[in-house]
């Protein structure tokens, strides 16, 4: 293999090295031709092609001590060996005083400690039990927790599955995480896989199943979404920290916990050449495709900026469209895909009580796996990028 051609820039150095070094194995020499997409990372960089191969390969981000990610793990561990917390598991599941700024509060929850809750939870969700003779934690009997962990992300749910309706058996396409999945499997919706194009005709909820046919239109669909969000308040007992916050320019900038609401209130289909809209379907009743908690990162727009006389609807446009600069740009400060981060704004209103406009990237695996932090952490650099992209 000589050459490679990739379709839109990937978003990190490690993918982009390691799909270039596919080729040239053997000679020693080959050539990676980018096409651009039109998405801000590839405008950021179509301009900086030196920038673009001298990045050095990121740290990969992974928080060991997200209540959420142990919830899905502690099964798979009590499986192979009893968790004893009297021993030295609790010290390599506990909250790591190094990794917390300032002291944690003697009411302070382990994530261990609020997963080990969840798994032996009375619902229907259990996964594990207490052995009162040992006095350890057992993977409940005939569970086989490892089947239900998914190598990409936090499974919070069943993972549904797409399949091809025209095929005997149905042929399986490909599966998604629960998490998030009615924003991507709907009827109508239009996906490529391996196998082929195919189009969504049908949902199975209770067996969570998408059933599909092929379909050979060159076309792409685009949900259209609503996004709440809620800033949860610190509370040492169920493990939520206090928020964080630094002067940067002109606004401050903010960390902390986040409860997210995505709904879906439609789609649009458009042609994949012209990005003409050929279809557009509005739901009478959105569907909720996600609701968890996270960390994410908010800032206000100064305040000259929103009291200038300026139309709302401009301003909306103006602030969803920083927005979407920021959020499409954290691929280059940060180790994630496009699908890893998204974004809200609060716009001034009345009924919301909020006279100022608030922009939110929030990680999108239920309590974060360190993007938010990351983001905090160098958010004047990822603002620079946006505006060398505009």
């Amino acid at each position: 293999l000589d050459a490679t051609v990739h379709v839109g820039i990937p978003e990190t150095a490690s993918a982009m090295w390691q799909q270039a070094g596919r080729a040239g194995r053997r000679c020693g020499a080959s050539v990676a031709i980018v096409v651009a997409c039109e998405r801000p990372l590839d405008h950021y960089y179509v301009s900086r092609a030196d920038e673009l191969f001298s990045r050095r390969p990121e740290e990969a981000l992974c928080d060991p001590h997200n209540a959420a990610i142990l919830e899905v793990h502690l099964p798979c561990a009590a499986k192979e060996v009893a968790i004893d917390l009297r021993g030295a598991d609790s010290v390599i599941f506990s909250a790591c005083k190094e990794d917390v700024v300032g002291e944690l509060p003697q009411s302070f929850k382990s994530p261990l400690h609020l997963a080990v809750k969840r798994a032996l939870g009375g619902n229907n969700k259990r996964t594990c039990v207490f052995n009162l003779t040992t006095k350890t934690i057992e993977c409940l009997p005939g569970l086989y927790p490892h089947r239900l962990v998914m190598l990409r992300g936090v499974q919070s749910d069943e993972s549904w599955t797409l399949t091809d309706a025209t095929s005997e058996p149905h042929r399986i396409l490909e599966k998604f995480e629960g998490h998030r999945a009615m924003s991507r499997l709907y009827v109508g919706c239009i996906h490529l896989v391996r196998e082929g194009q195919f189009m969504v005709r049908k949902l199975d909820h209770e067996n969570r199943i998408a059933y599909a046919t092929a379909y050979d239109k060159l076309e792409a669909t685009t949900t259209r979404e609503r996004t709440e969000v809620v800033i949860i308040s610190p509370d040492a007992k169920q493990g939520v920290e206090e928020i964080l916050s630094k002067r940067v320019r002109a606004t401050r900038v903010f960390l902390g916990s986040l409860h997210v609401i995505e709904r879906v209130n439609g789609f649009i289909r458009k042609d994949h050449y012209t990005g003409k809209v050929v279809h557009e379907e509005m739901w009478a009743k959105p569907v909720v495709s996600a609701a968890f908690s996270t960390r994410a990162v908010w800032f206000d727009l100064p305040d000259e900026v929103v009291h200038r006389r300026v139309a709302l609807d401009a301003l909306k446009e103006a602030t969803v469209g920083v927005q979407n600069m920021c959020v499409g740009l954290v691929g280059s400060i940060a180790m994630c895909d496009t699908r890893d981060i998204a974004g809200a704004s609060i716009f001034p209103s009345s009924e919301a009580g909020y006279g100022g406009a608030r922009i939110f990237l929030y990680d999108t695996t239920p309590h974060g796996i360190g993007l938010a932090e990351k983001v905090y952490e160098n958010i004047e650099a990822l603002w620079n990028k946006s505006l060398r992209t505009v």
